[in-house]
């Protein structure tokens, strides 16, 4: 008999006899956010063309790889094939740069994905993705902009904040990094409250009644427990539960897959089964 083991802390959350785990999770939430809102049509196409077809060719980290090391993207996928650093890298890359890391962070990094980079190069890197992305880089630029002449930042729910690391002189909000941070940052986890809040809502609703109980929740997603015969019915009907569409504004509307797991040991989710 083959003996498995399974590692980590998740690893000691085993569902008891009878019982099965239901996962679900919010796919690329932030960086689905950030497309929407700043309108990049290189993440944005990325997004919609993967969504469509979900072609390695137009995954977002295969297009991230290939804008920031400027080279094609079936060259991309031959280094995620290989899990070569260079693919482990683009995958760290977007989701430090969607939350303001800055150069040294993202040379960091690179470093962890074993690649040998001063900051220098890494900087270049970043200015190669900003050139792809340079919708989304003037619309975080707007972001700052308005918070120099407030001190305040509105997103498009109605949600304002106002940022009280920042410093009134001669005639403008004066910022620093870690302000800057938090601008970058609010209209992602603003956005991500107001697509979530509804959603987890709806679980709780439908488990109502049942023998399915939610008991973990995170920022963008959840895991319930019930029993392991009732698993595939009520997949389905959790799938139901999470609409993948909300219009944030008129004309504005975020679009995000959820992803299902499930087992009996939360090391070891896999596929419905």
């Amino acid at each position: 008999m083959k003996l498995i083991r399974y590692r980590g802390p998740r690893a000691t959350i085993q569902a008891p006899d009878g019982s099965y785990f239901l996962g679900f999770d919010a796919d690329g939430l932030h960086l689905r956010i950030a497309a929407t809102l700043s309108k990049d049509p290189f993440m944005l196409q990325s997004l919609v063309k993967y969504d469509e077809t979900k072609d390695p060719f137009w995954k977002p980290h295969i297009q991230n790889a290939s804008a920031l090391f400027q080279v094609t993207p079936e060259e991309a996928i031959g280094w995620m094939k290989q899990e070569a650093p260079q693919y482990t890298f683009a995958k760290s890359f977007i989701y430090l740069i969607l939350n303001g890391g800055d150069v040294p962070a993202l040379k960091n990094a690179a470093v962890s994905a074993g690649l040998v980079m001063d900051e220098k190069k890494v900087k270049k890197l970043l200015d190669t993705w900003l050139e792809r992305a340079i919708i989304f880089k003037k619309w975080r630029e707007g972001l700052v902009a308005e918070v120099r002449k407030t001190g305040v930042l509105t997103l498009i729910s109605g949600r304002r904040r106002r940022f009280y690391g920042a410093r009134w002189d001669k005639g403008e909000w004066k910022l620093s990094y870690d302000v800057i941070k938090e601008i970058y940052n609010l209209p992602l986890l603003g956005t991500e409250v107001d697509f979530m809040n509804p959603r987890f809502r709806a679980v709780w609703d439908l488990t109502q009644g049942t023998e399915w109980r939610l008991f973990y929740h995170g920022h963008d997603g959840g895991m319930l427990e019930g029993p392991i015969d009732n698993r595939l019915q009520f997949s389905k009907a959790l799938l139901y539960a999470l609409p993948e569409e909300e219009t944030l504004a008129p004309g504005i509307i975020l679009r995000v897959p959820f992803a299902l797991k499930g087992g009996t040991n939360w090391a070891a989710m896999g596929g419905v089964e």
